[in-house]
Order: C-alpha cells, then structure tokens, then sequence
C-alpha cells in the first residue's frame, strides 16, 4: 500500500505548475465544499515575507477567543505535518495517513486521464480534507509562491491577507514590484475585505486597484506600531487599544503585528470576538526559525531573499548591538543571493558556508558562495551542515543560521531541537 511519504516523493518531479484547473478537481473529486460566510472561514494570506509569522498570530489570537482553527503553512521546518495544524498541534501521522489514503484515490483517477497532480496541489487538498474532517472554525491559508494561480486560490475567504511585496520567484511572478504585487493581488475576491502590510507604494496602488475593481474594502498599514520597551525577545507596542505584549522579536515582527492588529479588528466586529483577548495572546505567540533565539543564543532565521536577510540584520543590530556574527549560511540557487550575502558582510565576523540537502532543486554552491562573500578573508567551507556541526571551532561570536528555511529545517532535525509546536 502507498505510504504518504513515498507519494509525495514521487510527485515532487513533476515540480510547480501555476493554475487552479488540477487543484480545483481533486478537490470537487474529494467531495471537499466550502462556502463563503459558512464555516470553516478561511483567511488568506499571501506575501513575499511574513505570513508565516503573521498567520501564527491570527491563530494565537483566535483560539484564544475560543475558537478551532487550523492553519496551512509551508515549508515545514522538520517534519511535513508541520505545515497542517489544528489549534498549532501538528496533525498526527495516523490521521494525515488516514486523510491521504482517501484523497490518493482521486489523485489516480485523476492520473488515468493524463493530469498528474504536483506536490502542492495534493498537499493543498490534503490540508482542506484534514481541516474539514476536524471540524474547524477558521482557516489561516497560506499561498505557496504567487497568489492569482497559487493552488490555495480555490476558496472564497472572509478576509485576504497580503503581509508585504519584494522581488522574489521573477521568474514566475514578473520583474518588477508592481507585477509581484498584481500576481499576489490575485487572492482579492469581489466585495470582500482585504488587508495589506507596509510595503512600497509602487506595489500598494496595485493592489488597491485590483480591490477598487472588486469592489473590496481596502485596508493598508504604513506604519508600524511604535516601540515602547523590549525584554529579551518579547516587545512592548503602543496601541490603539492600549499597551500590547509581542513574543516575537525584531522589526520584522512589529510590521507584521501591525497588519495583524487591523485584521483582528474586523474579525471582532464580523464575528463578535472579544478583541482585549486576542490581543492578550500575543504575550504568548511563537513561530519557529523566525528571528529565534536559542537557549545556547544561537539565532535562527529563515529569511531567504533581501528583504527577509534586512529584517534579520535590522533585528541583530536593534537586540545585539556591535556584535558581529557567525554566519551558518545556505541558499538555493534560483534567490539572489548575492545580495544576501552583501547585507551580511558587515555584520559578519566568519561564514560558514554549507550547501542545501535539499535534493529537488539545486543548491548554491559553496564556492559560488565563498565567491560572492567578495574576498572577505574569514570564510569557511563544509560538505554538509552536518560536516559543520562536527567540526565547528569555538567562537566568541554568537552563530546565526540564516539564508533557508530548508537549513534551519536540517538545523532542527541534526540538533534535536524541540520548539516546533506553537499553541
């Protein structure tokens, strides 16, 4: 009998392939209907940087106010069942075997008649069956790469969410800010509210457009909330409601707790939530490789373009002033990371450079990026994260492992990290 793991692998190659048609059937195929107004209420996020963090907030603040919510997210860190969770305990290994048992039948009827469903496509559909099957309240569903023809584009949600614009994925998603954000733009339903980040202003009027031609309320923030006080990773923010406590450190997380807040607003008017609760939550929330500090103050960050890498050394210097770091660095080869690597340099005291495990799509080099770090002369070079984790020298300077969320994920699995659960 296939096993779940075995399927995903054999479905991998057929890679990513924009389009709702394939998602759309597998989905009408399972049975699985939703409907706009009804339960499950999905909220949409889409972005080049911080859903993850922003959607991680919504669920603390929902289930606070007593609600089930489950939330969609990917890449996993460590394990698949990450990116399926109901109220933030990962989805089991026998349920998740249980929901694709029943969906790998559709998926083959499917593939009788030529259309051969990717990765994403059956993940997707498998998340939805899960969230259904458990009786869920809301949906935070989070976009893959795009948006327009990102697989998640198949429901009609109670709000959409787009956290922020930067160049990323140009070869699919357009060359230019504004094309990034009409791309992205393509999760805006008719006569439905729509909320979006701090972002440059090019990529904000696309949007804005895009819902004035919908009909839908637009909401934008521009500013984030102003800083109060910080204590290790927790933050104190200036509010409308009042002083707010954030368990996420950095800049970044401010933005992205901003967004959040106007989102917050509008679910506790359309839904009747206490908005006092759901704010007190965020004393309490956590996202995994996102800006984390590790108990030996080592500093995992999954931020894997050049906005994502400026938020990680805004947040370095803001909490470790004139410190310099110990890079752990890991990139794909489609990312600028070029650019990455120039915002590192001066904060940098060594690299330590590995390559990805990763094996469905290249990986950066170690010599391109011994390359690019431009002649800096402490640079180190490993076959492996594993190869580093054995040989690593000790350093005064505290480590910081960045450039992919698949090495902090490899991170995670070679150390035995904990920390993966974010109720």
């Amino acid at each position: 009998m296939m096993k779940l793991a075995e399927y995903l692998e054999s479905v991998e190659k057929f890679g990513i392939k924009l389009g709702l048609a394939q998602t759309t059937e597998l989905m009408t195929r399972a049975g699985y209907c939703t409907e706009q107004g009804r339960k499950p209420h999905f909220i949409h996020l889409a972005g080049s940087n911080g859903k993850g963090s922003t959607g991680a907030m919504l669920q603390k603040a929902l289930i606070a106010a007593g609600k089930k919510v489950g939330f969609y997210t990917s890449p996993h860190l460590a394990a698949y069942n990450e990116r399926i969770r109901v109220n933030g305990e990962m989805i089991s290994d026998d349920k998740l075997e249980e929901e694709f048992q029943q969906l790998f039948i559709h998926a083959e009827e499917m593939k009788k008649d030529g259309k051969f469903v990717t990765y994403f496509e059956f993940t997707t559909i498998l998340a939805l069956g899960c969230f259904l099957h458990c009786n869920v309240d809301f949906i935070i569903w989070e976009t893959g790469m795009g948006g327009r023809f990102d697989s998640t584009n198949i429901i009609m949600p109670e709000a959409s969410v787009i956290t922020n614009i930067a160049l990323e994925h140009c070869q699919y998603l357009g060359d230019t800010l504004e094309k990034i954000a009409f791309e992205k733009g393509g999760i805006i339903k008719e006569n439905t509210p729509v909320f979006c980040g701090i972002m440059p202003s090019c990529a904000r009027e696309v949007l804005k457009n895009i819902a004035a031609e919908k009909n839908a309320p637009f909401t934008a923030v521009t500013e984030e909330f102003p800083l109060i006080s910080r204590e290790n990773m927790c933050q104190k923010l200036r509010t409308p409601s009042g002083e707010v406590s954030l368990a996420l450190g950095g800049n970044m997380q401010r933005k992205n707790f901003t967004l959040v807040y106007s989102i917050l607003e509008y679910l506790s008017w359309k839904f009747e939530l206490d908005l006092t609760v759901m704010l007190g939550a965020m004393s309490h929330v956590s996202w995994p490789g996102r800006f984390q500090l590790l108990a030996d103050g080592t500093v995992l960050d999954g931020g894997h373009n050049p906005d994502g890498v400026a938020a990680l050394c805004q947040g370095l210097k803001e909490f470790f002033p004139g410190e310099k770091f110990t890079f752990v660095f890991a990139s794909f080869e489609d990312k600028d990371t070029a650019q990455c690597i120039k915002l590192l340099l001066p904060l940098a005291h060594k690299f330590c450079f590995v390559p990805l495990a990763y094996s469905h799509r290249p990986s950066c080099s170690t010599e391109r990026l011994t390359e690019l770090a431009d002649g800096f002369p402490h640079v180190e070079t490993y076959a492996s994260l594993d190869e580093y984790l054995q040989k690593k020298s000790n350093s005064d300077a505290r480590q910081v492992v960045c450039g992919s969320l698949y090495l902090l994920g490899e991170y995670f699995n070679a150390t035995k990290l904990e920390g993966l659960k974010i109720i």
